[in-house]
C-alpha cells in the first residue's frame, strides 16, 4: 500500500464534496511535497495556493489555472493573509511533522478559515511507534499531538474527527456553536 498515492484521493473526495456544494472558492495546501494532492484539488477550486519552503516541486504545477505558488514559510504565508483579512474554505496542513509547527499552522489557519470551512491535517494517526518522533525525522513526527490538542482544547470553536488510516487524516470544521446547519446563519 502506497500511502502517498492514496492520501490525495481522500483529500480530493473531501474537496469535491465542498465543490459540489458550492463551498470551495479557495484552497490552501501547506507543504506540497511532490504535488500529488495539489494537482488533484487545485483545478476544482476557484483559487488555490501551494505553499512550501522548497520550490523544487513547483515545476509540476505549470498548467494549473487559478493557482498561486508561494515559495516560503507556511507561517509567513498564513500571517500575511491574516493581516489581509483573507478567508479560505479548505486548508490542508502537511508541511512540517513537528507538533509545534503543525499546531502553529492550525492556530493561524483557524483565523483564516471560513465558518463551516475545513482544515485537514495529515499524519495524525501513525501506524506504530516507529512512525513517531519528536524531532519530525520519522514519517509522522509528533503531529498526532496536534489532533489531540484540538480535540481537548478547541471544542468550543471546532469539531474534529481523525480517520485512522493512511497515517491519519484529521478533519477539523470551524463551527458556530449556536447554529449547526450552515443555512441557518
Amino acid at each position: 500500500m502506497n500511502v502517498n498515492r492514496l492520501v490525495p484521493d481522500v483529500i480530493y473526495t473531501i474537496a469535491k464534496g465542498l465543490s459540489d456544494y458550492g463551498k470551495l472558492n479557495s484552497y490552501v495546501e501547506l507543504g506540497v511535497y511532490k504535488g500529488r494532492t495539489f494537482k488533484r484539488v487545485a483545478p476544482i477550486a476557484k483559487k488555490s495556493y501551494a505553499v512550501d519552503i522548497s520550490d523544487k516541486y513547483f515545476k509540476n504545477f505549470d498548467n494549473i489555472k487559478n493557482a498561486e505558488l508561494i515559495h516560503g514559510s507556511t507561517d509567513e504565508f498564513l500571517k500575511s493573509n491574516i493581516s489581509k483579512k483573507m478567508k479560505f474554505d479548505l486548508i490542508f496542513i502537511d508541511a512540517n511533522h513537528k507538533f509545534e509547527n503543525s499546531f502553529s499552522e492550525f492556530c493561524l489557519s483557524l483565523q483564516l478559515i471560513n465558518d463551516n470551512g475545513l482544515i485537514l491535517l495529515h499524519d495524525t494517526y501513525p501506524a506504530s511507534q516507529e512512525w513517531i518522533s519528536e524531532d519530525g525525522d520519522r514519517k509522522c513526527g509528533d503531529t498526532w499531538k496536534t489532533a489531540l490538542k484540538i480535540k481537548n482544547d478547541y471544542s468550543d470553536v471546532c469539531e474534529i474527527v481523525t480517520l485512522p488510516f493512511y497515517h491519519g487524516i484529521s478533519i477539523v470544521r470551524k463551527i458556530n456553536k449556536t447554529e449547526q446547519l450552515d443555512w441557518m446563519n
